[in-house]
């Protein structure tokens, strides 16, 4: 058995103090019909409720005493003990005073009554009996003791507000103490450490509530068709470098274009593709031999998007143009040919009737056609020989079709990007797209803005500005891959005549690391080096790598995760932060980065396979690298 505290002792008996003071309110209490009683019962009330204050004080000191006790133990200096010591030394002080005290300050109804009350604490059996009994029907005794209750009642508040602020006072000392000795010998735990995720979560961009929305299948580049560069050759060749700069001319988008175009423009051979050209002569005659309307659209409509410009299936498609007499019919047949680029003047023709008497959702369609013939043919189908007849008409019917609709519509849109490929500086066309550059649907601005850069030429600090915003704000990852590109076109010179080339620096920095698609990252990645950035943008990324800031090395790791690494050194430099870095954080973006970058080296996959021999998530990491960069040897191994 240990020996007890006495402190203990004393805080226990207090307890039973208050419980028996409990008890004799309840006697008091049943006997309340006497008006003598009534009044003690009233005095063992206020009792209780000052003998629970003071055991709460008394209590909070004892624990404080405690929790130093504990601190005291573990103390590791001599100095650092000997102040515990002392504190330790003033609150048993503290609490004898204040128990002492409160022995003093007893009103007349706490003093024991006749009956024997036997009261166990800790095996120690305590018997409190009164010595005398109260006359309470004498008067004189009743005024002395009025008397006698005013006077202790007043010293007796002032003791119990001194015993609440000496609490509260020790509290706060006690638990300043605590932090600051927890501060200096711990540190907080990981659960504990407000945890900031890079690369941030899609639903900042939310700002409405999501609906439900069907879902689709959305085609991103895998690691298997990706190769990054690890490391750039210190000395090219001018036919490397010249490559660059072609390919620098050229946005991706029109590279998207020209892809489009030599899939849409294409003739099926009988003897290559038999089933194909079987196909297309079975559509055809279906077109112009089918007995129901219905079979007759569809088949117009299939040839429209296979896209196969054989001279039967457009034979078919101009006969069921100018021979039938069923409008869905004529509609599907026009449309399929202003797809197939086969815009001669009967088509133009048929188009303007359409633009004047259609529909809205009519209208759109066939816009929508004629503007990605007229895509197609912007960098490649005009340089073939194809050509548009009676261009003058149609630009006409497009102009009248921007001037009376409603102003920023759908159908005005879609006009004004058909007639800024017609006529590059045409006034009201350029206006329209400019107004529709402040428009709050990001789709539309999109299409105006990439209109813009692409068609008309136009490279000022508003489409700048429009780009920079479309790359922060579009929540549709595709925009934002087309904004980048639209800056590469810009170019370099440009911005800097503009005046905001920092501004583009600043903000492709933040979108390497903080977009969530990689596809974005990557293309982000792309402009920084066709805009001449990236030398700077390595300085700063491995300044990045030294400071103290754990967000900062997160930011720099994924930052390189789409730059790549430019030497040697850097590789070294990430291999020791793998090992030795204080963020488990840090250590998991790095192991990704060498799966990103398809890190090889023996070093580095020796590094990875010890990692993997341990336990938490950075072994699981450090497995699902080794998998993936097992599987893509495997896979170019084949």
């Amino acid at each position: 058995m240990g020996v007890w505290d006495p402190l203990e002792l004393r805080l226990t008996g207090q307890i039973e103090q208050v419980k028996l003071t409990q008890k004799r309110l309840e006697r008091a209490l049943e006997s309340a019909e006497d008006g003598e009683w009534f009044q003690r019962a009233i005095e063992l009330e206020r009792e209780c409720r000052q003998q629970v204050l003071l055991l709460q004080v008394t209590g909070r000191i004892h624990a404080k005493i405690r929790t130093l006790r504990g601190e005291l133990s573990s103390a590791k200096t001599g100095r650092s003990a000997q102040k515990l010591q002392e504190r330790v030394f003033q609150l048993e002080c503290e609490l004898d005073h204040i128990l002492s005290r409160g022995r003093m300050y007893k009103s007349p109804s706490s003093e024991p009554s006749t009956e024997e009350e036997t009261v166990k604490v800790d095996g120690t059996s305590v018997r409190s009996t009164t010595a005398e009994r109260l006359s309470w029907k004498s008067s004189e005794m009743t005024a002395q003791s009025s008397e006698m209750t005013a006077q202790k009642e007043g010293e007796r508040e002032s003791f119990l507000e001194q015993c609440q602020e000496i609490g509260a006072h020790i509290g706060r000392v006690a638990e300043q103490r605590i932090s600051e000795c927890a501060l200096q010998e711990h540190r907080l735990s990981s659960h504990q450490n407000p945890r900031q995720v890079f690369p941030a979560d899609p639903s900042v961009w939310r700002r409405t509530t999501v609906e439900f929305t069907q879902p689709r299948i959305v085609v991103q580049p895998t690691l298997l068709n990706q190769n990054p560069g690890t490391f750039r050759r210190l000395k090219q060749t001018k036919e490397i470098e010249q490559q660059k700069l072609r390919l620098v001319q050229y946005s991706p988008l029109l590279h998207r274009y020209l892809f489009a175009c030599d899939q849409q423009n294409k003739i099926i051979d009988r003897e290559k593709d038999p089933p194909k050209w079987q196909r297309l002569k079975e559509l055809s005659r279906l077109l112009t031999m089918a007995p129901r309307e219905q079979d007759q659209a569809d088949a117009a409509k299939a040839l429209g998007y296979l896209g196969c410009r054989n001279d039967f299936v457009l034979s078919a498609l101009h006969q069921a143009l100018q021979v039938s007499q069923a409008p869905s019919v004529r509609y599907e047949a026009l449309k399929a040919l202003t797809l197939l680029g086969c815009l001669q003047a009967a088509v133009v023709k048929e188009m303007i009737s359409c633009f004047r008497g259609g529909t809205k959702e009519l209208i759109m369609d066939i816009l929508i056609a004629l503007k990605t013939t007229l895509q197609r043919w912007l960098q490649d189908t005009r340089s073939q020989g194809e050509s548009l007849e009676n261009e003058p008409s149609l630009t006409n019917a497009l102009l009248q079709l921007l001037t009376s609709k409603d102003h920023l519509d759908d159908v005005s849109l879609e006009a004004a990007i058909c007639l800024a490929h017609l006529a590059t500086r045409n006034e009201a066309a350029f206006s329209t797209l400019m107004s529709f550059l402040s428009d709050r649907d990001m789709k539309k601005r999109m299409q105006a803005l990439s209109t813009l850069v692409m068609c008309v030429g136009l490279h000022d600090a508003v489409t700048i500005q429009a780009a920079l915003d479309q790359l922060t704000q579009s929540k549709v990852y595709k925009h934002r891959v087309e904004a980048s590109y639209l800056l590469i076109s810009i170019g370099l010179q440009q911005i800097r005549q503009e005046g905001l080339e920092w501004k583009v620096f600043d903000l492709l920095r933040e979108k390497l690391y903080m977009d969530p698609v990689l596809a974005v990252r990557q293309a982000v990645a792309q402009a920084v080096e066709s805009l001449q950035m990236k030398k700077l943008m390595y300085n700063f990324v491995e300044k990045q790598l030294e400071e103290q800031s754990e967000v900062s090395r997160i930011q720099a790791v994924m930052s390189l995760g789409v730059l790549g690494l430019r030497n040697q050194r850097l590789l070294r430099i990430l291999m020791e932060m793998l090992d030795l870095d204080d963020s488990k954080e840090v250590r998991i973006q790095i192991i990704r980065l060498t799966c990103l970058l398809r890190l090889k080296d023996p070093y580095i996959l020796r590094n990875l396979q010890l990692k993997e021999q341990g336990e938490g998530p950075l072994a699981r990491e450090a497995g699902k690298a080794l998998k993936c960069l097992r599987r893509i040897a495997r896979a170019k191994g084949l």
